[in-house]
């Protein structure tokens, strides 16, 4: 063969192979693919956490926000200082049992403009005590002289900016991922899978009022996007046949298998393990082994904070302790890390350091990260929407615990565990 022609072919396979490690890094560093997971409802004081690790390996971004994280961060030392002086009834920005979940019917929409435009108002509209303790550099070691309830509104409003404003200052590096995640968006599909009766609804169309009409075109367009189209491909396509007077069961039936498959994405075990022992002989009993931890209480936390998460009904879930080895399931405690997994399916937990193992949140957390070592995708999203120009972001079941902190193991794990791991 021609020396030239073999050095193209060698040039050629080698940009391919940059190509494909340059891929592999942004979608490892992109948090909804399991790089580092940034759960949609971590509170302002876990971003900070995040964020300061980032501005460590130096990350840059724009000044524009730097008021609102100055005062985002003089609100929690100052809300620790009079917490400090009270010897009960503490005023709790981000309650640790409060978290109701973020559903699909009422997503957390954001956008920098809205991050901007209100902490301006805040600027201006907050007690004159809170801004001067917050804005202008005022003694942090001194109490608001208003009322608790009033104090507690106006620093929790701020928070919640704070806490906005750090999300979209590390999501903002990895937008064009973000738009792209709009496709897999299934609230269209969720909703239109509420109606026992389709067809009739279909049918009946032009006898439905005007918000009906507007909520189930909505929904079908949404569950055409999961097949890749444009927004305004799908918009036009079903105005089209709208326009034609005929009703939208057949645009309907054409996206529904692309929806469904999404939807079921969120569920299905992605990749399986081979260590897993789960026999007719003992029906109610999946076991696994794990390498032990550093210490007798780690190795015992771990152990007991996934199993008491991975049990339902008469199942149970046991791990099987083993020495320490990479070849198994085991958990690297990091300082100031942010809780992820080397892959689905994969061997390696990584845990902050820091947060106290008799956090409970962080027992949920690790359970969560076990999951995706049974092979459990996450179900939650969050995506850029272009026509709103915001991020979306919800939780598809807040009682299930690969969405939600709230969430348990349920049927659907139950089911999808039997059907890759038990053995006839």
């Amino acid at each position: 063969m021609n020396a030239n022609v073999m050095k193209g072919i060698l040039r050629f396979w080698m940009l391919l192979l940059i190509c494909r490690l340059s891929s592999y890094s942004v979608a490892q560093d992109f948090p909804n693919h399991l790089g580092q997971e940034l759960f949609i409802d971590l509170s302002s004081q876990e971003l900070e956490t995040v964020l300061q690790r980032k501005k460590t390996l130096g990350f840059i971004f724009s000044d524009e926000f730097q008021p609102i994280l100055q005062a985002g961060k003089r609100n929690l030392e100052w809300n620790t200082y009079i917490n400090s002086q009270r010897t009960q009834n503490s005023l709790i920005l981000h309650p640790e049992n409060s978290e109701s979940g973020i559903p699909m019917s009422d997503p957390l929409e954001y956008s920098k403009t809205g991050i901007l435009t209100n902490f301006k108002s805040w600027s201006q509209n907050a007690p004159f005590t809170m801004r001067g303790i917050i804005l202008t550099g005022g003694d942090l070691n001194s109490l608001p002289q208003i009322a608790d309830e009033i104090y507690l509104r106006w620093a929790r409003n701020l928070d919640r900016e704070y806490q906005l404003a750090q999300r979209w200052i590390l999501l903002a590096p990895f937008m064009r991922q973000l738009k792209a995640e709009r496709a897999r968006d299934v609230r269209g599909y969720a909703f239109l899978k509420t109606f026992p009766d389709l067809n009739k609804v279909f049918a009946n169309w032009t006898s439905l009022n005007t918000e009906e009409r507007t909520q189930l075109k909505n929904a079908l367009i949404g569950q055409c996007l999961n097949s890749r189209k444009s927004f305004s491909a799908c918009t036009t396509e079903l105005e089209a046949l709208l326009t034609q007077r005929k009703n939208p069961s057949s645009f309907y039936v054409k996206y529904e298998d692309s929806a469904f498959r999404i939807w079921k994405s969120f569920y299905e075990i992605q990749n399986s393990r081979t260590d897993v022992i789960w026999k007719p002989q003992n029906m109610n009993f999946m076991t696994l082994p794990f390498a032990r931890n550093a210490t007798d209480r780690a190795t015992q936390w771990i152990k007991n904070s996934i199993e008491q998460f991975w049990q339902l009904n008469e199942w149970h879930l046991i791990l099987r302790e083993v020495p320490a080895s990479s070849k198994y399931i085991h958990v690297d405690f990091i300082p100031n890390a942010n809780a992820h997994v080397d892959r689905i399916g994969g061997n390696k937990i990584v845990l902050d350091q820091n947060r106290s193992l008799d956090d409970p949140s962080q027992s949920w957390i690790l359970a969560h990260e076990f999951g995706h070592t049974l092979g459990f995708p996450d179900c939650y999203l969050e995506f850029f929407d272009e026509e709103k120009q915001m991020i979306v972001a919800y939780q598809i079941h807040l009682d299930n615990i690969m969405c939600s902190r709230a969430g348990r193991m349920q049927n659907v794990h139950y089911d999808y565990l039997k059907h890759k791991y038990f053995k006839n």
